[in-house]
């Protein structure tokens, strides 16, 4: 198979080209982001007010980047930080503990906010199920539909409780695979008209509304499968990593040896560690693409000298060597599924002419 010889964006997945020299099109079209810096980061500090319980929520999923912005907030910055974690139904235990250690260490509060109705875990039962019936790519894509809308509305709904005036996420563009991602499946994908003959997609979108409801931001949420805008002035949200430098073996080291941070044993990489499901999609669109999601953001960190092209390399080779029982098992144990269904989704993985 046939890999860039910059990155290792494979010529399996489907938008990606090479020039004459074997280098892709992510690689020559790699822009490096170039953050705001830490002048205008601490500038920014110094509007808040002074007279709150908390300066700043901190979005906390135990995984490594939202980790290390918990503890900049807090050691290096002197803010007083809420930690607010979005209990998605599918955390991963040592991301967890990783997290409690880390609000233990640093003597800051953690606020966890869980459906009452446990509606994470039903949107992606259904949406699992509905996408059976469609083919292998759409499985690919069942998993993360309940993440974005709870991950952003529970910390913005506690954000305007509190009156805490700023959110400082996590995110950074080193690690993003949305574009990749999108494009790469959209051609694999049949209509979505497809899907009005699946009772489990009207279950699906029903569970969603059910969501909305129960951690509604604004009425306009109520039919929309966007990610729910912030629609208070009150409140400023940022991205920590436009201003700061995203710098991977400083927060590796930093969190690792300041907070005891742990990788979840059995997991290759130290990035998104903090949902049981990772894995899992992990698997099919090594299936679909023969390319992991995580291949799809290592572009961007080879290209910004984050991590070396064998050590990336490294790591994919492993995770593409995932076995189909540990999948079928995390199906049963995490997701409900039954074993037919199971079954059945283990004939789609037999059946699909895997990409070489």
């Amino acid at each position: 198979m046939k890999r860039c010889i910059q990155c290792i964006m494979p010529e399996t997945v489907p938008g990606i080209a090479y020039d004459e020299n074997g280098v892709c099109s992510l690689c020559r079209n790699y822009v490096k982001m170039e953050p705001k810096g830490e002048a205008a980061f601490r500038e920014l500090l110094s509007d808040l007010p002074k007279d709150r319980p908390y300066d700043c929520i901190v979005p906390l999923s135990g995984g490594r980047d939202s980790t290390f912005v918990l503890y900049l907030a807090k050691n290096e910055y002197g803010l007083k930080p809420l930690a607010v974690n979005h209990d998605k139904e599918f955390r991963n235990p040592q991301s967890v503990k990783n997290m409690e250690q880390a609000c233990e260490r640093l003597g800051v509060e953690l606020a966890v906010i869980r459906s009452k109705r446990d509606i994470a875990h039903k949107i992606v039962h259904c949406n699992v199920r509905a996408a059976i019936d469609l083919g292998l790519p759409y499985v690919v894509t069942a998993f993360c539909r309940q993440c974005d809308y709870g991950y952003h509305s529970v910390v913005y709904i506690e954000a305007g409780k509190r009156g805490v005036p700023l959110i400082l996420w996590g995110d950074s563009s080193e690690e993003s695979t949305l574009a990749t991602r999108t494009r790469a499946l959209s051609d694999l994908m049949r209509s979505r008209y497809h899907k009005l003959l699946n009772r489990y997609f009207y279950a699906t979108e029903f569970y969603s509304l059910l969501q909305r409801i129960e951690f509604m931001v604004t009425p306009s949420v109520l039919f929309s499968r966007a990610t729910p805008p912030l629609n208070n002035p009150n409140i400023r949200e940022v991205k920590v990593f436009d201003y700061l430098p995203w710098e991977r073996k400083r927060i590796k080291d930093t969190i690792m040896n300041q907070l005891g941070w742990e990788k979840p044993a059995g997991h290759i990489s130290t990035w998104r560690t903090d949902c049981l499901l990772h894995e899992v999609a992990n698997f099919f669109y090594g299936m679909v693409l023969a390319c992991t999601q995580d291949c799809m953001g290592y572009c961007n960190m080879i290209n910004s000298g984050q991590m070396t092209r064998a050590e990336a390399l490294a790591q994919e080779e492993q995770a593409l060597q995932m076995e189909w029982d540990h999948v079928a098992r995390l199906l049963e144990e995490h997701v409900g599924l039954t074993r037919r269904d199971v079954e059945r989704i283990g004939e789609l993985v037999r059946t699909y002419p895997r990409p070489v």
